[in-house]
């Protein structure tokens, strides 16, 4: 359960969309460049990883930005995952 700062904390993140009391979790735009998109999804990661390392957010909300990510993932959701997963990969 998030805190109320925790909650306004993820308004912060450029991926979520707050409308009234309903926040889409993972709203983007692909820009139509991959190459962009793709940097556009590993820095998205990063500033996720950031609130969540300095404790702004907590870290289940990972599961929820993923869980509200299209099945059919474009480069911004490649990017995200891939930064995510080299990230894990470099702290083992």
């Amino acid at each position: 359960m998030e805190t109320i700062a925790q909650h306004d904390m993820c308004k912060t993140l450029p991926f979520v969309s707050q409308q009234g009391d309903k926040r889409k979790n993972w709203l983007v735009s692909s820009s139509g460049d991959y190459e962009a998109d793709y940097r556009t999804g590993r820095q998205y990661a990063r500033k996720l990883l950031e609130q969540i390392h300095v404790r702004a957010i907590t870290p289940f909300f990972m599961a929820v930005v993923m869980s509200d990510m299209p099945l059919e993932e474009g480069p911004i959701e490649n990017g995200f995952i891939a930064e995510l997963t080299r990230i894990a990969a470099s702290a083992v």
